[in-house]
């Protein structure tokens, strides 16, 4: 990306605050240049960037290892191990964020670990570098592939925070009035 994109991205960014796009490379090996628009879904539970899966889904194995699209309150971090989950907005831990299907889970058996593996990623959605996104919505694009000895979210090709977007049980989304 040469200086004049970069310049031109951080204008939009900094004019769209309230989308919070993240470009982050497609491919897996890191060389597509490729991005992804912000959507907010308006389902949940078939993969895609309009109905993502839920932790929920992903922690009953419900979820193929293709590439597919996951929505979920960022909750916590983790190092090494599950147990050493922490459900706070203050961390030291970049490379994961753990996401849940209710903002104020604390428990590390209902939260699906999601790997930050690239710096972009890193930059963009860890709680180390943005303590405010604690309790608040992502949506990623990855596969769902064991991590931490349990079901998670890795090999991540887009992702962005959705502020002030809510996840409405399954029987609001009937409701003629969408909760966002």
């Amino acid at each position: 990306m040469n200086l004049k994109n970069t310049l031109g991205l951080v204008s939009a960014l900094c004019l769209l605050q309230s989308c919070e796009k993240v470009d982050v490379d497609v491919s897996p090996t890191g060389n597509d240049n490729t991005s992804y628009s912000a959507t907010r879904p308006t389902a949940l539970g078939d993969g895609t960037q309009e109905s993502p899966y839920t932790p929920d889904q992903v922690i009953n194995g419900e979820i193929d290892n293709e590439f597919h699209w996951f929505i979920g309150y960022v909750v916590g971090s983790t190092y090494s191990t599950m147990k050493n989950a922490l459900f706070n907005a203050t961390t030291q831990y970049e490379s994961n964020v753990l996401i849940a299907s209710s903002a104020e889970c604390r428990d590390a058996a209902k939260c699906v670990p999601v790997e930050l593996k690239t710096e972009a990623l890193k930059e963009n959605l860890s709680l180390s570098r943005h303590p405010e996104g604690f309790q608040k919505c992502i949506m990623v694009q990855g596969r769902c592939l064991q991590y931490f000895r349990t079901n998670g979210i890795r090999e991540i090709k887009a992702g962005y925070w959705l502020p002030g977007f809510y996840i409405p049980r399954p029987e609001e989304w009937e409701n003629e009035n969408k909760p966002y």
